[in-house]
């Protein structure tokens, strides 16, 4: 889904009316239904970054390999971090 597609001209109003008229008594639930839809429009470009994206704003951190993997996929170059190639030799 991009910003300038119908989907996303769909999607935008809808979010936007429920997150304000329907589900504004309880701000918790706001930001719940916000977090589940910003991960709905970015499943919908690349769902691999999304399931990275949950993980990390769950409190885990440190997916290096996981983030690595995903570039490999992709076939992006892959960086090394210092520490570890002085480890490796």
């Amino acid at each position: 889904m991009l910003f300038n597609s119908l989907e996303f001209g769909l999607f935008l109003p809808f979010v936007f009316i429920l997150y304000w008229f329907v589900l504004r008594r309880n701000f918790r639930i706001q930001n719940i239904f916000l977090l589940a839809a910003s991960y709905f429009f970015y499943a919908t470009w690349d769902w691999n970054q999304t399931v990275l994206d949950a993980l990390r704003s769950a409190g885990f951190g440190g997916f290096e390999e996981y983030e690595s993997f995903r570039r490999k996929k992709e076939g992006a170059p892959v960086e090394v971090k210092p520490e570890k190639a002085a480890a490796a030799t």
